[in-house]
């Protein structure tokens, strides 16, 4: 019911936000009704959480946090990160991508040895620890907070209101663009020998060509 009683008269933004795709990682995989028509620039409330818990992910093991897709440029929104405090976290290193790859194939190789029935303590290594310390999920996606999530859709509303700005610029231009071309179709509708003038300046110049292409044949005469 709160729902309905909230409700506004729907903008030329909030069209064009169902146009925009959004990033894969600005919302968990498991979304409570409430979070459904939150605005990407909204933060996730706290107080719509279930009663079990969720776990919160901002990516993959190796996956860069504070980097914008290449087709962004080069942004001076934030250049002091005030909006947005870029922290560090060794476990979303790109330069350490190597190192947690190695980290899942020893796993792997873990489970195949205690399937087969050759278990070695020695197979054990820093992924499970970090497993066991609730650092990743079973899925292999580093954990986060309800905070740092909000710090990161903070961080991914900038690129996506450039989206937005972009596909305000396309619709502006097309309708102005749309409003030439009805102009012009409006005066030449009123311009009936508009078509027969032109055929005279075409023969006009036609002639005028001809005349010159022949005295430069024939410059004697």
């Amino acid at each position: 019911m709160s729902k309905f009683l909230t409700l506004r008269r729907p903008t030329t933004i909030t069209k064009l936000c169902t146009l925009v795709p959004q990033h894969a990682d600005a919302a968990p995989n498991e979304i409570v009704q409430q979070w459904a028509d939150l605005l990407p620039s909204s933060k996730i409330p706290n107080r719509c959480c279930p009663v079990h818990a969720i776990e919160f992910s901002r990516g993959a093991l190796g996956q860069a946090l504070w980097e914008f897709p290449k087709a962004h440029g080069f942004d001076l929104q934030d250049p002091s990160h005030r909006v947005v405090q870029r922290t560090y976290n060794e476990l979303h290193d790109t330069h350490l991508r190597q190192f947690w790859n190695k980290a899942l194939k020893k796993v792997s190789i873990f489970k195949y040895c205690v399937f087969v029935g050759q278990c070695k303590m020695s197979n054990y290594n820093s992924f499970q620890n970090l497993k066991h310390r609730g650092l990743i999920n079973d899925n292999e996606r580093v954990t986060c907070t309800l905070m740092e999530l909000n710090k990161y859709r903070s961080f991914l509303y900038q690129h996506y209101r450039l989206l937005l700005q972009q596909r305000m610029h396309e619709m502006n231009t097309d309708q102005a663009h749309n409003h030439d071309c009805f102009k012009i179709q409006a005066h030449l509708k009123h311009l009936d020998d508009f078509n027969e003038k032109l055929s005279i300046r075409k023969n006009r110049a036609f002639i005028i060509f001809n005349r010159k292409l022949e005295r430069l044949k024939n410059p004697s005469t």
